[in-house]
């Protein structure tokens, strides 16, 4: 996994699904081994903004991931993945019809990053219903998260709360959220990606 993201990050895709690749072929990789591959696969050609291959990859994924003894795990991170993608790509009747799906009993199975982009996702929800105080505690929550699981994501949550504090009309809060999504991006090497601007509100 950290192999795959140093090599996304440095951006060498090709490399990451030529290492993938070896691993999905290997007879001697177990079905999880291989449905994990899939699954990084499915999100490295996301970052390569090639979604039907990631798609295809997560199919293949849930295949794999269905021949082992973690079945219920699989199916809630592959179709997790799926609703990001739907979320990403403004799908909004598949990402309606695939989000009830996500009951407490199929979110046991979402940890770290992964959940930390799930709230995210619950959070902009909440912030185009003008739900703001609901939206905030979604933020301050996946910024919990991220400070033990995953700091590098952490300007990304940032900017989304610059936004919604925008919103509200709490400039000074917008300016601190600004301020730490700074920090961090400066920290973590991405303070172009931070600096492009506000992350656009999706309505879904």
């Amino acid at each position: 996994m950290k192999k795959i993201d140093s090599l996304n990050d440095v951006k060498k895709p090709d490399e990451s699904i030529i290492l993938l690749d070896k691993i999905t072929r290997d007879p001697k990789q177990s079905a999880f081994d291989k449905y994990y591959a899939y699954v990084l696969k499915a999100r490295t050609y996301k970052r390569l903004y090639n979604h039907t291959e990631a798609l295809n990859n997560l199919d293949r994924a849930m295949l794999e991931g269905k021949k082992s003894n973690k079945a219920a795990e699989v199916e809630s991170q592959v179709l997790m993945e799926k609703l990001f993608i739907h979320f990403d790509l403004k799908q909004k009747q598949e990402f309606q019809k695939l989000l009830p799906w996500f009951t407490a009993e199929k979110l046991q199975y979402i940890k770290g990053e992964t959940r930390v982009f799930y709230e995210s996702i619950l959070g902009h929800l909440e912030m185009e219903k003008g739900n703001y105080e609901a939206a905030e505690k979604y933020f301050v929550y996946c910024i919990l998260l991220l400070e033990k699981e995953s700091p590098r994501h952490l300007p990304n949550i940032y900017k989304v709360k610059m936004n919604l504090y925008n919103r509200m009309g709490k400039k000074d809060l917008a300016m601190e959220a600004y301020e730490k999504g700074v920090y961090y991006a400066e920290k973590y090497c991405n303070p172009p990606y931070f600096r492009t601007g506000i992350q656009a509100s999706f309505q879904i």
